[in-house]
């Protein structure tokens, strides 16, 4: 049976490690670094956690499985209480297990985002088809 893909949580919400070895990088904010970010984000933004959960933690699994799930859905029947338990499955719990809600926030404005992206990409596709047969 095939999926099909709505959107890509995996990239969209920058969960990374996740598709090239299947590992997970916590997706907390170091809030007491002092470091500044090296991948072109502003200075004044928190540097990324670099606890890596692994292949073989069961965590690791099951949050693949949800992306997976997350992948299939619209991206605007996607709830914060689904992001919520993403957040969970890919935080460290020894240090951002507390930032499950913030975290779930911040994946669901890039999934309203990514929901009216996809309503203009159907509306522009809609009308370019109309123009394309001549009416």
């Amino acid at each position: 049976m095939t999926t099909t893909v709505r959107w890509d949580p995996h990239s969209l919400l920058d969960i990374r490690g996740a598709a090239l070895r299947g590992e997970i990088q916590c997706p907390g904010h170091n809030r007491q670094s002092q470091k500044t970010c090296t991948i072109g984000t502003p200075k004044d933004l928190p540097v990324r956690c670099d606890f890596q959960k692994w292949k073989k933690n069961p965590a690791t699994k099951a949050a693949q499985e949800f992306l997976a799930t997350l992948a299939a859905t619209e991206p605007s029947q996607v709830t914060t209480k689904d992001l919520r338990v993403l957040a969970g499955l890919c935080l460290c719990r020894e240090y951002h297990k507390d930032q499950r809600g913030d975290v779930a926030s911040r994946w669901k404005r890039i999934a309203v985002d990514a929901a009216a992206a996809a309503r203009v990409d159907d509306v522009e596709g809609g009308q370019s088809g109309e123009v394309g047969d001549g009416k």
